[in-house]
Parts: structure tokens; sequence; C-alpha cells
């Protein structure tokens, strides 16, 4: 019910696009955005939805699908009758999911997650839309503080930026009239840390460089260590000689034994 409201809001807001904000009642309070691969200190689990959606008369009932967070982070709306069928449609799929980006942008960065929408009748046909029939989509950016992304929309070939309109709370709304991969795209640099290859490597190539640099021998000896240095025994020699200690410590504590006898045979 939450996102059905929320999707009425903005059916409204595209058909009066009046240049002052309208005034909302209540307070919405914005979760942190969720990632699909969560850049260094941010939160994955990015979420994705389903829907079915009735057809009567070849026509569809509404489309108000979002996903689950608060607010949601991409979400697909459409009025009675918007959509483009095929002959004999009966029901729509409707689904929203997160998706790795097929390439990257070239005019920005993705801001958060790229979403694939698929709307679909029961034969596996596509939908679509004309322009006029306001069929929109939905996404929120991941930075708080962008408000002049753009949602883009990946054609097959290359990332396609579309006419966007700022929504507040850094979500981004446009017009469509097919479906598949979108995006909103940030101008210049990602604000967001993301870790190279050669960060994630480096642990373990500074662990074997000392082996390398022995030459002629598959694995280290402990005669190959020079005196005084910290190189740790093996653990076969570690326990041949905790072993000869537990001996020596057997046999004197017999030997001790025997002495304290000793004068009670007197």
């Amino acid at each position: 019910m939450v996102a059905l409201g929320l999707g009425l809001v903005l059916l409204v807001r595209i058909r009066d696009p009046r240049p002052a904000p309208p005034l909302y009642d209540g307070v919405i309070v914005v979760a942190p955005y969720l990632w699909l691969d969560p850049p260094p200190g941010e939160l994955g689990g990015a979420l994705g939805t389903s829907a079915k959606v009735a057809v009567t008369g070849g026509q569809n009932r509404i489309v108000a699908v979002a996903t689950a967070e608060e607010p949601p982070q991409a979400q697909i709306l459409a009025t009675p009758g918007a959509l483009v069928l095929g002959q004999g449609a009966t029901s729509l799929s409707v689904s929203i999911a997160p998706v790795e980006p097929v390439q990257p942008v070239p005019d920005g960065y993705i801001d958060g997650n790229v979403y694939r929408f698929v709307v679909v009748d029961q034969l596996g046909r596509p939908a679509t839309a004309p322009a006029s029939a306001y069929v929109s989509i939905f996404l929120r950016a991941a930075n708080p503080a962008d408000v002049d992304g753009t949602i883009e929309q990946f054609d097959g070939t290359s990332w396609v930026p579309l006419v966007s309109s700022s929504e507040g709370g850094a979500g981004f709304l446009a017009i469509v009239t097919t479906f598949g991969d979108f995006a909103v795209v940030g101008t210049g640099a990602s604000p967001f840390a993301t870790p190279t290859p050669t960060a994630t490597e480096a642990p373990s190539t500074a662990a074997t460089a000392p082996e390398a640099t022995i030459p002629g021998a598959a694995t280290p000896t402990p005669s190959a260590s020079p005196a005084g240095s910290s190189a740790t025994l093996p653990v076969p020699l570690l326990a041949a000689v905790a072993g000869i200690v537990a001996i020596a410590l057997v046999v004197a504590l017999v030997l001790l034994a025997r002495r304290r006898r000793r004068p009670d045979d007197w």
C-alpha cells in the first residue's frame, strides 16, 4: 500500500509539473542505501521484487511495483491501459532486480545499483508504452547529495541518457517507452571508494616474496635460515623436542619418588 500510494503521488507529480514543489504531510525516514556490490563502508543486500498484473480486455490494470526499502530504491508506475500489449495477452509479469552493469558509463559514474526492469505477458512477450502514456520509472541514487543525476538506459550497445527530473531525497524519475537496464548516473568522480585487485592481492604477494629470493630451493629449510634469525622451528622438530622434555620430566619424578621412599624401608 505504501508503494501504491507513493506511485499515485508521483503520477500526479508528472501530470502537474509545477515549478514549486508540492507539500506532503508526514516525515519520510530515509534508510541507508543498499548495494548489490557495496563499496567499503557501505551496506549490501540490495532487494528485488516481482508482481503479477491482470490484463482485462487487452488493457493492463494499474502497475505500481516497488522494491521494499524505505523509500524504495526502484519502482515502476503505469496507469491502466498505458502499456502496449501483444494480441491475446491475459496477464503481465513485472520484475525489478539489481544487476551487474553490462559496461561502465562513459559520462560519469553509476550512482548506486543498475536495476533491470522486465514487463512481459504470459507468453514472455515484452510490453512497451507510448511516450504520451507517461509510464515512468523511479530510481534512488546512493549519494544523498546527488541532485544533478540523470537516469540512463542501456540499449544493448551503450548507455542512453533519458529526460530525468529530481524528485528530492536523491530520487529521480524518467518517462520510458521500453524496459531493460536503468541506472542513475552522477556527474564527475564517484564519491564512493572502490577496492582494486592489487589492493586485495597485496597480502598474499608479500607473504610469498621471501621464498622467491632463495635460488635453487623449492621450499625453505631450517639450515637455510641465517644465524640469529627469528625463523620458527618446523612442526615435526618442535614435537620431538616436546616429547624429549616430557620423558625427562617423567624420569625425574620417578627418581624423586624412589628417594623419598628409601628412609621408610630402613
